[in-house]
């Protein structure tokens, strides 16, 4: 798992390329879950507790757009990643990216395919709390990108709800889910925070995500206050 941005740096940034090459390597599964956006308290969304329902919303878009437009999905094929909250508003802004990538600059342009063909490549859990947007995201993505997921132990879980529109959604698609799918589920594990590990440098992540796979560990590094990576 990894934050959305990193104390407000992108996850395209250089810094973290020696991370993702490692990761890419693997060919491993990484849940991307926003954090609240920058500049949150500039626009006052700890009132009403809009920084969860909107400001992640924001974050982990602005994130996901990004990668897409980058070419980051190009650089690491073997990634898989998997985007929390149902994918945020990415289903919706399909046409916009599509079109914003039909009227671009060839100079600028850095992906092979339109926005669209590289949201069939990310990973969808499906806590998104309405049948009707999870059916869309069904109907954007395939029914064998959508994960089962429920915010726990987040107080606004809904583990019964996440599962109830789960099987709905693959029942109302006609087929069943593939077995890519759960593969990329079970090799997520469950980890538990080390309070006395301290910041290391993004090399030193990339070697350590290395060593620890090829050794069956499990590894919890910590890059920041705000950022942290499970293996």
């Amino acid at each position: 798992m990894v934050l959305a941005n990193i104390q407000d740096l992108s996850l395209t940034d250089p810094y973290f390329a020696s991370i993702w090459e490692a990761i890419d390597d693997l060919s491993l599964p990484l849940l991307v879950h926003p954090p609240d956006p920058p500049g949150a308290d500039l626009m006052d969304m700890s009132r009403y507790d809009l920084s969860w329902s909107v400001g992640f919303m924001s974050d982990a878009t602005l994130c996901f757009a990004r990668m897409i437009f980058d070419g980051f999905l190009d650089l690491h094929p073997n990634i898989k990643l998997i985007a929390s909250q149902g994918g945020v508003t990415l289903p919706y802004l399909v046409g916009r990216f599509d079109k914003g990538h039909e009227v671009e600059l060839p100079s600028i342009r850095k992906i092979k395919a339109p926005p669209s063909a590289y949201l069939k490549r990310i990973w969808y859990d499906c806590i998104i709390s309405t049948a009707d947007a999870l059916n869309y995201l069904v109907k954007i993505v395939g029914v064998d990108r959508v994960l089962y997921g429920t915010d726990y132990p987040h107080w606004v879980h809904d583990m019964a709800g996440s599962w109830t529109q789960g099987r709905n959604a693959n029942a109302t698609s006609g087929r069943h889910s593939g077995r890519e799918r759960a593969d990329a589920v079970r090799s997520v594990g469950t980890f538990q925070p080390h309070p006395t590990l301290t910041p290391v440098s993004a090399a030193r992540v990339a070697k350590i995500v290395r060593s620890a796979y090829r050794c069956g560990w499990r590894a919890l590094l910590r890059l920041s206050s705000k950022a942290t990576i499970f293996l």
